[in-house]
């Protein structure tokens, strides 16, 4: 409802559709039993994901240990039992005396030598091939190769160091001089493969040796089956975890050596048999960690999904451009500029809460971005060349670190898609291997950066229990829509708001409220709904529990907190600091109902020097569209831009009567807001907007008013030379001078009269309406009384549900487009006498403002999902639905003009002679329309009117157009901004930054959040 998420004449980026691929059901009408088999491992294996969470990092290291345990621990026997090996081999191996101390101290210095090097990972290649030599001399020397055991045992063990083998060559682009290795990538797959093979021969050879017993059986059949699904890769991280607890538990079982007496006759056997078992546990870590790879059912069954990865990729290159703000911040006193660092300080110290409302890894490949680009100080040339990267490389590894840091997550911020790097996964993992800082992060998020093709709907934000991502309900895999909604209807009940919150839905099935806070307990004086914190739900989730949980985001709530109290210190007067007092208590405590204390002050303060909001405050990423991201913005005044707000705002209530509908749906008052242009300091979020409307909380809105901002910077930000597709020749030159301004209007209508007009009639409580019930008011629509309305404790977004957010832009955007033919607001911006003049200046800017609308919903179509017929950004789905407007408004008033089949060269045709006498015609009958449903809470005629309007029909869009728009998509803009760093005698300097991609990692590195 607040922001608009586009860029000045819709010039729009890269941004992939939220729905990219099919979900799980869309894979197989009829599942067979290996497809429903793979459903339930699937939730096991989210379960293991969560649950192992903070061990992953560890996981490869401990591998590689384990591994090399069985060659530590032989060289140390050979050493300290040296008499007893020499005796053996002369006597009973009949080796000559000199070669078997040779033997013997050749086996020892190799073991311990490769063994420490496998464990710090350098020169992996040529220890694991020393210690698959150290087995065969072994077996060879020590004559056990004809022992099936001791045979298929060592073949385990080599298969674990195929593993290790495996993982190095991920790591490193390597190949041992004279070896006729494949290609890396081919060479990889086929060692995995072998890998995994020989792993499991060691179970084989357990489940035909020994006693038989129903114990024995039954876990000989969980362990085979458990050895087939590792050999062909289907479900192998999971069976090698089985197989793990099974080799785990019979090692400390049967091969129990600490319990012999020293000098028991099977006291060796058992401690070499417990130690190479540990080897193959070691592997089987390994292949947990890695994966099957290419050869594997898992592999095979990703392809079959038919995902096309390319549509993810990273934009090459990003656009990148700086936010200039120098002059404005200059212009501020010290006491501003203390007040401006100390709410910039806690906007972004909220940067990780961002992160973790993205997905799991992207805080720690933020993490992994900056532990890289400190390490290497923004030089990145060196790193290559010591990792082995290729310039190339290099330079892809560097655009998909800069398009993540201005996306704050590695989901788009417009959009909500996954993008993956262009690069290699080698190139990151080699760069990784160099910086110990980095390697870390990068065991911890490795298997996440790319695309997972099993798992197509991962790509893409919504209910986590349809297989999409969403972070707002953490380690809840399982979580329905249906559970989201009773959760939020008892929450609704006991007068709390969802915004700061997230759900965990706990293994016994119950339900945790994790709030934001920098207390980790409740308040003394108790929480928003009072001092219960604990409920149990009705039907159909009776016996189950909802529990308030405090202190998420703990330390970084505290700090959010710290710096909003000293801002306060710098306040320009008692509302800024009543305003801080509410944010600091809302922060601290995680009361929502401190936070619209503080939106209260934050509407009451008029025209300040430099104007901020913080907080959780826009819900388009929650799936269930209630719960807030993060977001922090700083910002100075520029009077010049804001004068001609100010004079639209004085000219509203004479504009508001030409919107297509009666003073019985408008409200009883229009509450001027503040607003004013703002040259942008600090905006932390997953995207900035170029204009804003809030508060959300209508019941503010309603009493006290709202603030309407237009980001003048952010709207004037461009980068060169950047292509304009769809847009006429004879029309590319007045539109590339005419956009910016279109859109600045645009910008300023959408928010003053788009979002901020239009009445709920509404029961406010049992018996009073805001309305004449008696004799209700007419609907222009249906020409007859209406009969519905918003019940008591009913919102707009609660009775229009998921519809709400689009449906709201599309009625914010269509009153923009009317009132935007109003020649004497045109006037306001500078544009013209006031008087209706086509041909003039006034009438260029408003034919690219119906241009740009035009080209949006063209281009909207890149946000469009085929499979699923969903749209991935409420924006874009509401800007084609004006577009269909325009092309029904009739008389050629716009068409799509082209002569090549494949649409090649298709252009927008728009009669700028009618738009007057047909566009803004058909707009209002439709603004009309969608006004009067939300007005009247008749969502279900809202709704097939919205959802009519936005189907794409026919090959013609779904494949032809959508095919152009993605052939031409440019990459969307990400924004460089300063830092203030506070000196000494409370002076603030401004640390700017180049347009770039080393200017964004730099900023970012030098953020320090």
């Amino acid at each position: 409802m607040a922001q608009i998420r586009g860029t000045a004449g819709y010039n729009l980026g890269s941004q992939d559709n939220r729905f990219g691929g099919p979900g799980r059901a869309d894979a197989t009408n009829d599942p067979s039993p290996l497809e429903q088999l793979r459903e339930q491992t699937n939730k096991i294996e989210d379960w293991l994901d969560t649950a192992a969470d903070p061990i992953k990092q560890y996981i490869p290291a401990a591998g590689r240990f384990l591994i090399v345990c069985t060659f530590m621990e032989d060289a140390i026997r050979i050493m300290t039992q040296w008499s007893d090996q020499l005796l053996y081999l002369k006597d009973y191996r009949h080796i000559p005396w000199g070669l078997t101390h040779s033997f013997l101290f050749l086996n020892v210095i190799a073991m311990i030598s490769c063994s420490t090097l496998v464990i710090i990972r350098k020169y992996t290649e040529y220890a694991v091939f020393g210690l698959i030599g150290v087995v065969i001399t072994q077996a060879l020397g020590y004559g056990l190769i004809f022992d099936l055991n001791f045979f298929l045992r060592n073949l385990s063990v080599m298969g674990g160091l195929l593993m290790v083998l495996s993982d190095s060559w991920v790591r490193k682009k390597f190949a041992p001089a004279g070896l006729p290795l494949p290609a890396e990538k081919d060479r990889k797959k086929y060692i995995q493969l072998a890998g995994r093979i020989l792993l499991i021969l060691l179970f084989v050879g357990f489940i035909w040796s020994g006693d038989w017993g129903i114990a024995r059986i039954l876990v000989s059949l969980f362990g085979l089956v458990a050895c087939v699904m590792v050999v062909v890769g289907f479900k192998a991280k999971w069976s090698a975890i089985l197989l793990v607890v099974i080799l785990s538990v019979f090692n400390l079982v049967v091969n129990n050596f600490w319990t012999l007496h020293e000098h028991h006759p099977h006291k060796d056997f058992a401690k070499y048999d417990f130690f190479q078992i540990l080897s193959i546990v070691g592997g089987l870590l390994l292949l947990v960690n890695m994966g099957p790879g290419s050869f594997s059912v898992d592999e095979k069954k990703k392809k079959l999904v038919g995902m096309d990865e390319s549509q993810y990729l990273a934009d090459s290159p990003p656009t990148v451009v700086p936010l200039v703000i120098k002059p404005h911040f200059e212009a501020l006193t010290d006491e501003q500029k203390l007040y401006a660092h100390h709410i910039s300080k806690a906007a972004f110290s909220g940067t990780r809460i961002i992160l973790r409302q993205v997905s799991p890894e992207s805080e720690s490949i933020y993490n992994l971005i900056l532990a890289l680009q400190r390490h290497c100080n923004g030089d990145w040339a060196p790193l290559a060349k010591d990792a082995g990267v290729g310039n190339d490389e290099m330079q892809l590894a560097l655009q998909y670190f800069t398009q993540f840091l201005g996306n704050l997550g590695n989901y788009k911020g417009f959009g909500d898609v996954k993008f993956i790097p262009r690069c290699s996964p080698q190139t990151i993992a080699a760069l990784a291997a160099k910086v110990s800082a980095a390697e870390m992060f990068y065991e911890q998020c490795k298997s996440t950066i790319y695309a997972d093709g099993g798992k197509p709907a991962l790509m893409h934000f919504g209910f986590p229990g349809q297989g999409h991502m969403s972070t707002y309900y953490p380690g809840s895999p399982d979580i329905t829509r249906d559970e989201i909604e009773k959760v939020g209807e008892l929450l609704g009940a006991k007068g709390i708001l969802p915004e700061n919150s997230r759900i965990r839905k706990t293994t016994s099935g119950d339900y945790e409220i994790l709030i934001a806070s920098a207390l980790s307990k409740p308040p003394a004086e108790g929480s928003d709904a009072g001092e219960v914190t604990t409920w149990e739900l009705c039907s159909p989730l009776e016996g189950k529990r909802v529990s308030l949980v405090f202190g998420d985001h703990q330390e970084e709530m505290a700090k959010i907190a710290l710096h909003i109290k000293k801002a306060g210190l710098h306040a320009a007067n008692e509302t800024q600091k009543k305003m801080m007092d509410e944010y600091a208590k809302s922060f601290g405590t995680g009361s929502l109902n401190a936070f619209k204390e503080s939106q209260k002050f934050w509407v009451k303060d008029k025209g300040p020097e430099v104007e901020s909001n913080i907080g959780f405050i826009e819900t388009y990423r929650d799936p269930a569209g209630i719960r807030g991201e993060w977001e922090g913005m700083v910002a100075m005044v520029n009077k010049e831009r804001t004068r001609a707000f100010q004079k639209l705002v004085e000219a509203a209530p004479a504009a508001i009567p030409r919107l297509p509908w009666s003073k019985d749906f408008e409200k009883d008052e229009f509450n001027a807001p503040d607003f004013t242009s703002l040259e942008v300091l600090s905006f932390a979020s997953s995207g900035i907007p170029a204009g804003i409307n809030i508060p959300n909380y209508d019941d503010i809105r309603q009493q006290i008013g709202f603030k309407n901002v237009s980001l003048g910077n952010v709207l004037g930000a461009k980068a060169p030379n950047e292509p304009i597709p769809f847009i006429r020749t004879e029309d590319l030159e007045l539109y590339r001078e005419n956009r910016d301004a279109a859109f600045e209007v645009q910008v300023g209508i959408h928010e003053l009269l788009g979002h901020g007009t239009g009445k709920l009639l509404q029961e406010t409580s049992p018996g009073v309406f805001n309305f004449e019930h008696k004799y209700p008011p007419v609907s222009p629509v249906t020409r007859k009384p209406i009969s519905t309305y918003y019940k008591p404790s009913e919102t707009y977004s609660s009775v229009f549900g998921p519809t709400a957010s689009s449906y709201e832009e599309c009625r914010a955007e269509c009153v923009a487009m009317a009132l935007s033919c109003d020649f004497s607001l045109l006037k306001i911006f500078g544009f013209g006498d006031g008087e209706i003049d086509m041909h003039g200046k006034a009438g260029d800017v408003l034919y690219a403002s119906y241009l740009s609308m035009a080209r949006a919903g063209v281009v909207a179509l890149e946000f469009w999902d085929p499979t699923s017929g969903k749209w991935g950004q409420i924006h874009m789905q509401a800007r084609y639905s004006i577009l269909k407007t325009f092309l029904d408004a009739g008389d050629s008033f716009c068409r799509l003009d082209y002569k090549d089949d494949d649409l090649s060269d298709l252009t927008i045709h728009l009669d700028r002679n009618k738009i007057l006498t047909h566009g803004r015609p058909a707009v209002e009958a439709y603004l009309q329309k969608l006004h009067i449903f939300k007005s009247t809470a008749d969502v279900e005629a809202g709704r097939e009117l919205y959802e009519r309007m936005t189907n794409v029909e026919g090959s013609f869009w779904a494949e032809k157009v959508r095919g152009q728009v993605l052939k031409k998509k440019t990459p969307r803009k990400v924004f460089v901004m300063v830092n203030t760093v506070e000196v000494a005698n409370g002076k603030v300097e401004l640390k700017e930054y180049e347009g770039s991609m080393e200017g964004m990692l730099r900023s970012w590195a030098e953020r320090e959040v």
